[in-house]
């Protein structure tokens, strides 16, 4: 909150209508359906040649780091995760899932996890539990940590922040921060569940003043969430934003901070009847309406924004944001 204070926000920004869909569209500077990724867990991307966020910022300077949720593409379709230039992959896929031509390229890696990225940390598919966690990778090995998934996020990229000041100086870092919080499965520490009041689950859930022996019309109004579910879920929400200040601290005592283009968004609006709600937006995750597209977005940087709190209603996409980091960057892309 204290970050979105001093933020400009777009009011009227657009994700896709699933998560594998925007990620496609950040990582690609396309629309997700143009690249094949129509919904979850699609098999392939297309067309073949194509450009990833990851490899052109590097190529244009940049260190970069992914953290958290891949979900861009569940096979092999990275075959070669450590590309020199701006990257074109041949990636047709097989009736097994197979990616080809290229396979012998990361023989005995799992693939498919980070493209392009110096350093990627986190698990491939589209959900993972918060305690057991699913399809951990490190830099295409598995790899795996104890502890609850959204902490563990935050003290890597803290790792890398820290990392990276001391090795690289004042070498750019790009660094995707794709947490799946509060994404299901709904898991918390009861030491932060204790934290939310039933007045601030009913502040959540859009009811009013009903009683916890009542039916409680705001969630029979938003979604078929429960009590509880309501409360992990908030519980999911704190957690996340701190990771968030954790991160900011380390870039703030690195003196990266007033320099750092931030950008939070979410990749897609609360799945309708399992959110608290979307604002009174229509609809939800999966639906073509506000309440599955228009996502919370803002932007923060100081040293070329201020630290003043500004709202415009002018519309953006997530497929826009390739182009402008490329234009924050100065890239030098010729065709996107």
């Amino acid at each position: 909150d204290s970050l979105a204070k001093k933020a400009t926000h777009l009011n009227n920004f657009r994700a896709e209508t699933w998560c594998s869909p925007s990620r496609t569209a950040f990582m690609t500077g396309r629309y997700g359906w143009e690249m094949g990724t129509h919904f979850p867990d699609q098999e392939s991307l297309s067309p073949d040649n194509m450009i990833l966020a990851s490899s052109v910022l590097r190529d244009a300077g940049y260190h970069t780091a992914l953290v958290g949720k891949w979900h861009v593409t569940s096979s092999d379709a990275c075959q070669n995760r450590d590309w020199g230039q701006v990257a074109h992959y041949n990636i047709t896929a097989t009736e097994t899932g197979d990616m080809q031509p290229g396979r012998d390229a990361l023989k005995g890696k799992t693939g498919g996890f980070g493209c392009g990225f110096d350093d990627a940390y986190g698990f491939i598919g589209g959900e993972s539990g918060y305690y057991t966690h699913s399809g951990m990778q490190r830099n295409g090995e598995k790899h795996d940590d104890n502890g609850y998934l959204t902490d563990l996020f935050a003290d890597e990229a803290e790792s890398i922040v820290k990392k990276h000041k001391k090795e690289r100086g004042s070498q750019p870092l790009f660094l995707w921060m794709a947490l799946n919080a509060p994404h299901p499965p709904f898991e918390a520490p009861a030491n932060v569940l204790s934290k939310f009041t039933e007045a601030d689950l009913l502040k959540a859930a859009g009811g009013e003043s009903q009683s916890s022996t009542e039916n409680y019309a705001g969630f029979r109004k938003h979604g078929s969430m429960g009590l509880t579910q309501t409360r992990t879920y908030l519980a999911l929400i704190y957690i996340m934003d701190k990771a968030f200040h954790q991160v900011a601290d380390a870039m703030s005592t690195a003196g990266m901070w007033s320099n750092t283009l931030s950008v939070f968004m979410s990749d897609n609006g609360g799945p309708y009847g399992t959110a608290p709600c979307n604002g009174g937006l229509r609809g939800g995750k999966a639906t073509p309406f506000d309440g599955g597209t228009r996502v919370p977005f803002f932007v923060h940087w100081p040293s070329a924004l201020g630290s003043t709190a500004r709202h415009t209603n002018a519309p953006g996409h997530v497929a826009d944001l390739l182009a402008t980091f490329y234009d924050v960057a100065k890239g030098g892309i010729t065709d996107a």
